[in-house]
């Protein structure tokens, strides 16, 4: 990663993707104490049938190029095309259940902390689950 006025050249998310990932590729851009922000790339990978994410942080992902499903607990699924976005709330169980094989999925997830108003929100939502 380049910094910013260092070169005349600008850094593209969609570049320098490898031929080969014969697993998950998450790429750190940019981060501090607050907030990170990757590159993920996924080729025919998804998560494990018992496998699943459940995050301390916000994360807000965007499908950038290719497609994914993402399922959650209560059996719903998200197909997500280029240019789809999800926010997905802290603790909130989900997983990739799948991603084509024949080309790269490029993802932009952005990872947050849960402000006391989110944690309102999430504590509402379980209650009426």
């Amino acid at each position: 990663m380049d910094n910013a006025g260092e070169t005349n050249r600008p850094d593209n998310i969609l570049a320098g993707i490898p031929e080969s990932l014969p697993e998950e590729l998450e790429q750190v851009l940019a981060e501090n104490e607050h907030v990170s922000i990757r590159r993920i790339l996924s080729r025919g990978h998804c998560a494990p049938a018992q496998g699943w994410y459940e995050q301390q942080d916000n994360e807000w992902v965007l499908v950038l190029k290719g497609e994914a499903i993402l399922e959650f607990t209560n059996n719903s699924e998200r197909h997500m095309r280029a240019g789809d976005y999800c926010f997905i709330p802290a603790l909130k169980k989900h997983r990739v259940k799948w991603t084509p094989q024949q080309e790269v999925t490029v993802w932009l997830a952005i990872h947050f902390p849960v402000q006391q108003q989110d944690q309102d929100v999430i504590s509402d939502e379980e209650e009426q689950s």
